[in-house]
């Protein structure tokens, strides 16, 4: 006899099958998520498959498991977040450095803004130009330059020692 025809003589529905959550460490389940772990890769940690692990969610806690994954992971940034802030606190300097820089928008780089009335552009120009400047040139330029431009005489000077490099080792 067929369920059909079972249904039909009794009136009665054919019972279905209820899925029922299989005993899933969930301590375990949680502490991947936490760390970050994919519904894949905790699904593949418990030898299951991963739509079996979002219903046994969906059963146990009412909720999609990307709710439920997204909570999970809250908790885990929070955590990390605390325990660098306790390193810093503590004294790592390292922590502190990198909490100013990501946290703060602190720059290891400071942008130093000069104005300078066109002297630069002339001596880039005549250093492109001629590829070097010889001795009696840089004097001379050295001299052009106000004290307002102290920095490129320190630039110039660096340069001066690069290209002595350059010949020594060339």
């Amino acid at each position: 006899m067929k369920n059909k025809d079972l249904y039909k003589e009794t009136n009665e529905e054919p019972k279905k099958k209820k899925k029922t959550i299989l005993n899933y460490d969930w301590e375990r389940i949680d502490r991947y998520l936490v760390a970050g772990a994919s519904g894949y890769e905790v699904a593949n940690c418990l030898g299951i498959c991963h739509h079996s692990l979002r219903e046994a969610v969906r059963q146990k806690f009412g909720m999609p498991f990307v709710q439920y994954k997204q909570d999970k992971l809250a908790k885990g940034d929070s955590l990390l977040k605390l325990k660098q802030f306790d390193e810093a606190m503590s004294g790592n300097i390292s922590m502190l450095i990198w909490l100013g820089k990501v946290r703060l928008k602190q720059r290891d780089d400071l942008k130093i803004n000069e104005n300078f009335d066109g002297k630069l552009a002339s001596i880039l120009d005549l250093i492109k130009e001629k590829g070097t400047v010889d001795p009696d040139e840089e004097a001379e330029l050295k001299y052009e330059l106000s004290k307002d431009n102290q920095v490129l005489e320190e630039k110039l000077d660096i340069m001066e020692c690069s290209d002595l490099s350059a010949e020594n080792h060339g």
